[in-house]
């Protein structure tokens, strides 16, 4: 997994550019391509990337954006994915699940679409290993997805927080 580039450009940088390599673009809340957000054939998969909230060592707390915020999203998802040992491919799986904008399929600008982390971890667990929770506070409705796997005569709990 990697990033197709930071300059605007009509082509993904590698390694996002080699084939065994999913590259992520970035979009903004309103579902729009990033504008320094390199795009081309190569890209598989969006992830927001635009405003998003990040601490820096030398300037504290501010707003960031680029397809270094958007990678962290698919790469974590993907983590999860293996760490529940999911037997699919994950590429497919991501393919699959991805919500769809822009024109019609898969396009240069957004890949196969908008990562629904959410659908790709449920895709292939079984439904009993899944609950979902959502709890409200005041305004704020936060959905608690929990997956509880039987993995080596153990239990492994993975919390994945969506943000909806």
């Amino acid at each position: 997994m990697s990033i197709t580039g930071g300059a605007g450009d009509e082509h993904v940088t590698y390694p996002g550019n080699y084939s065994e390599v999913i590259a992520v673009s970035a979009i903004d809340v309103s579902l729009n391509r990033y504008e320094r957000s390199n795009y081309g054939e190569a890209n598989e998969i969006c992830a927001p990337g635009v405003d998003i909230y990040s601490i820096t060592p030398s300037e504290g707390r501010k707003y960031e954006s680029g397809t270094f915020f958007a990678a962290p999203l698919v790469s974590s998802t993907i983590g999860l994915m293996l760490s529940a040992n999911l037997p699919q491919d994950i590429r497919e799986i991501l393919q699959d699940t991805s919500q769809d904008i822009g024109v019609n399929g898969k396009d240069i600008f957004f890949g196969n679409g908008l990562l629904n982390a959410s659908a790709a971890l449920s895709s292939s667990l079984s439904p009993e290993t899944i609950t979902t929770i959502t709890v409200s506070e005041s305004s704020t409705t936060t959905n608690f997805l929990l997956i509880f796997l039987i993995v080596n005569y153990r239990i492994r709990i993975i919390y994945y927080f969506l943000f909806l």
